[in-house]
């Protein structure tokens, strides 16, 4: 895993490898949407889609009563960027992220059930990383 070090972050070198015209591949326990957002729409339209496996936080998975299976983020993602004075039909950059996933240049999946994935690892067609950082500001970020 490449360290954060001067101008250097762990973002930047994570982000140059996946963005690309060839397949890469995230791998996250969990990831940060706007830090996702930024990643679909800067890589934009490649020869292959990217593809995003989000994960779970190992302390809520913990809980087998929790099941994301049939849980509606759309009123949840609504409130929370509405409550920070930013409409989601409004912002170009989501609109055009919405538009590569519905086109299928970006694939995103996660467990269900009662599986679990923490893992974390980005893939592209010139590098593999693998370590402990969560695709968000503060796994990426000194």
């Amino acid at each position: 895993m490449p360290l954060s070090l001067g101008q250097r972050t762990v973002h930047s070198v994570v982000d140059r490898d996946l963005c690309n015209e060839w397949g890469a591949l995230v791998v996250t326990g969990f990831g940060d949407l706007e830090q996702l957002i930024q990643l679909i729409t800067g890589r934009g339209v490649g020869k292959t889609p990217l593809r995003i496996i989000l994960g779970s936080d190992p302390i809520i998975a913990q809980n087998p009563k929790i099941n994301l299976k049939n849980y509606d983020f759309s009123q949840e993602m609504r409130a929370y960027w509405l409550e920070r004075g930013i409409s989601l039909s409004l912002c170009g950059q989501v609109l055009h992220c919405i538009e590569l996933i519905r086109a299928g240049h970006v694939r995103i999946r996660y467990p269900t059930g009662h599986r679990r994935l923490h893992a974390k690892m980005y893939c592209s067609a010139g590098a593999v990383t693998v370590g402990s950082s969560n695709y968000t500001g503060p796994g990426h970020d000194p």
